[in-house]
């Protein structure tokens, strides 16, 4: 079980007693109001506190109010390595509950377990805190009922390669080159709504779309890279599906143990080199012959290139 200490005036900090118990069978107990909960990692951005989600370590929570007999109140608390924060021995009152966003993190789904208290973005407010006496319990919570909890989002990411597959097995090999310069397409679908987003590949043929929230995501290579032709594509680490050519759908990204989706790659085949301006077929006919100057010769000519051209 987590218990505070005051390291100084109006400032308190959970510290952490020996406890194996999961966050969410935890029970926190007080001889006096209190009010507690947990900030935390919610990666299927569900808005509870499940068994496979940690809490985040030190972050600002800060209780504000009056008490019932109008004095002010301003207390801060740090959560602990489980992402515990609780106030004790409160007055009675009525107060308001927020939360610094914790960096590194999106902002998630706030879940209060008291329904009469407002909810705003990163803030409880109107928790009224009552005196019961010595035995008193409120605003703690027996199975995670009367908990204010903050949930985050771990950002995710979508990374791949454009190279040139030149055995074209689909597979970057060892040796193969990145093709620097391709652009690929994101369109993503989160609990904010639906967006695209455009990156470009570096000097090694590498792209990312990075600090994505929790959704469903596609990627796609609109442009075919200049001196190749379409190879084979590969779907990464979380899978997915083909869609089409050059375009992967479907992929679902969460902060558990999907959010670095990797190897979504497109591969090319180098093209034939072509004659330049500079190196350009040799005429088969000597423009100077006053014969192929007529309307007749002009037309034979023209017929005998298109053979040349076609046995060549």
């Amino acid at each position: 079980m987590s218990r505070l200490r005051r390291v100084g005036p109006g400032l308190v900090r959970a510290s952490r007693a020996s406890s194996m118990e999961p966050l969410e069978s935890r029970r926190l107990m007080s001889a006096s109001p209190m009010i507690a909960g947990y900030v935390y990692c919610d990666g299927d951005n569900d808005g509870r506190l499940d068994r496979r989600e940690h809490g985040i370590a030190a972050v600002t929570v800060t209780l504000t109010g009056t008490t019932r007999d109008g004095a002010p109140v301003s207390l801060t608390a740090l959560t602990d390595e489980d992402g515990l924060y609780q106030f004790t021995d409160l007055p009675a009152g009525t107060y308001t509950l927020s939360e610094s966003q914790p960096i590194g993190y999106f902002d998630g789904k706030d879940t209060a377990g008291d329904r009469k208290v407002d909810l705003g973005n990163d803030t409880f407010g109107n928790i009224v805190v009552k005196d019961h006496g010595k035995h008193s319990k409120l605003h703690g919570w027996w199975g995670g009922k009367r908990l204010y909890n903050f949930g985050e989002l771990e950002p995710a990411q979508l990374t791949g390669y454009v190279y040139e597959d030149k055995n074209n097995n689909g597979l970057k090999d060892a040796g193969e080159a990145g093709i620097t310069g391709a652009t690929l397409k994101l369109t993503a679908k989160d609990d904010m709504g639906s967006f695209t987003r455009l990156a470009t590949t570096d000097m090694t043929g590498r792209y990312e779309f990075t600090h994505l929230r929790p959704g469903v995501y596609g990627v796609q290579q609109e442009i075919q890279p200049a001196g190749f032709l379409d190879g084979k594509d590969t779907l990464g680490t979380l899978r997915g599906q083909r869609y089409g050519n050059d375009q992967f759908v479907n992929i679902y990204l969460d902060g558990h143990d999907r959010k670095d989706a990797s190897g979504y790659n497109f591969g090319e085949l180098k093209t034939a080199v072509t004659p330049t301006e500079a190196d350009p077929k040799p005429p088969i006919f000597n423009g100077n012959d006053w014969f192929w100057n007529t309307k007749f010769g002009q037309d034979l000519k023209r017929y005998l290139q298109e053979i040349f051209n076609r046995h060549e």
